[in-house]
């Protein structure tokens, strides 16, 4: 359990901008971030990153989405289908 449980919190990266989500997913890594839950905006994610879609919801969040910068109302995990 432990192991597995180190393995899986160092394979997720909390991220705050675009950038450090593109090289998060690049790295395979399970993206922690601010988003606003709208779907258009889920679909032009999935768009840029070649099919990186939203896996789970984590709680209500405050900030800005880390795709159109908006208001976000989720802090949510990403990541892509290997």
């Amino acid at each position: 359990y432990k192991k597995a449980k180190k393995l899986m919190s160092n394979n997720i990266e909390d991220v705050k901008t675009w950038k450090d989500l593109e090289r998060a997913i690049n790295n395979k890594k399970l993206v922690k971030a601010n988003f606003c839950g709208r779907i258009d905006c889920e679909e032009k994610i999935k768009e840029k990153t070649n099919g990186v879609t939203s896996r789970a919801i984590e709680s209500n969040s405050k900030g800005k989405c880390v795709h159109c910068n908006s208001e976000a109302k989720l802090k949510v995990y990403f990541a892509k289908s290997y």
